[in-house]
Protein backbone atom coordinates (compact mmCIF):
# COMPACT_ATOMS: atom_id res chain seq x y z
CA UNK A 1 0.00 0.00 0.00
CA UNK A 2 1.37 3.40 -0.92
CA UNK A 3 0.65 6.60 0.94
CA UNK A 4 1.93 10.12 0.33
CA UNK A 5 1.54 13.45 2.10
CA UNK A 6 -1.48 15.28 0.73
CA UNK A 7 0.60 18.44 0.31
CA UNK A 8 2.44 16.68 -2.52
CA UNK A 9 -0.75 17.18 -4.53
CA UNK A 10 -1.31 20.84 -3.73
CA UNK A 11 -2.01 23.24 -0.90
CA UNK A 12 -5.69 22.22 -0.66
CA UNK A 13 -4.62 18.68 0.32
CA UNK A 14 -2.15 19.76 3.04
CA UNK A 15 -2.75 17.88 6.29
CA UNK A 16 -4.23 14.88 4.50
CA UNK A 17 -2.82 11.55 3.36
CA UNK A 18 -3.20 10.32 -0.19
CA UNK A 19 -3.68 6.56 -0.45
CA UNK A 20 -3.16 4.47 -3.57
CA UNK A 21 -5.98 2.00 -4.04
CA UNK A 22 -4.45 0.36 -7.14
CA UNK A 23 -4.64 -3.17 -5.77
CA UNK A 24 -7.15 -5.95 -5.21
CA UNK A 25 -9.84 -4.86 -2.72
CA UNK A 26 -8.58 -6.87 0.29
CA UNK A 27 -5.06 -5.37 0.19
CA UNK A 28 -6.02 -1.67 0.55
CA UNK A 29 -8.59 -2.55 3.21
CA UNK A 30 -5.92 -4.39 5.22
CA UNK A 31 -3.43 -1.57 4.67
CA UNK A 32 -5.93 1.09 5.77
CA UNK A 33 -6.76 -0.94 8.89
CA UNK A 34 -3.05 -1.17 9.75
CA UNK A 35 -2.58 2.55 9.13
CA UNK A 36 -5.56 3.35 11.37
CA UNK A 37 -4.11 1.14 14.13
CA UNK A 38 -0.74 2.89 13.87
CA UNK A 39 -2.35 6.34 14.00
CA UNK A 40 -4.42 5.35 17.03
CA UNK A 41 -1.29 4.13 18.83
CA UNK A 42 0.78 7.25 18.07
CA UNK A 43 1.01 9.90 20.82
CA UNK A 44 -0.37 13.31 19.86
CA UNK A 45 3.00 15.03 20.30
CA UNK A 46 4.56 12.76 17.64
CA UNK A 47 2.55 14.43 14.86
CA UNK A 48 4.94 17.37 14.71
CA UNK A 49 7.50 15.24 12.85
CA UNK A 50 7.94 16.05 9.19
CA UNK A 51 10.06 13.08 8.09
CA UNK A 52 8.49 9.79 7.06
CA UNK A 53 8.88 7.09 9.69
CA UNK A 54 8.48 3.42 8.73
CA UNK A 55 5.60 1.67 10.49
CA UNK A 56 6.74 -0.34 13.48
CA UNK A 57 9.74 1.79 14.42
Amino acid sequence: MAVAPGSTFGEAAAGMVRVSLAAPRDLPLDGLARLADEVADTPDDAWTRTAAVPVGT
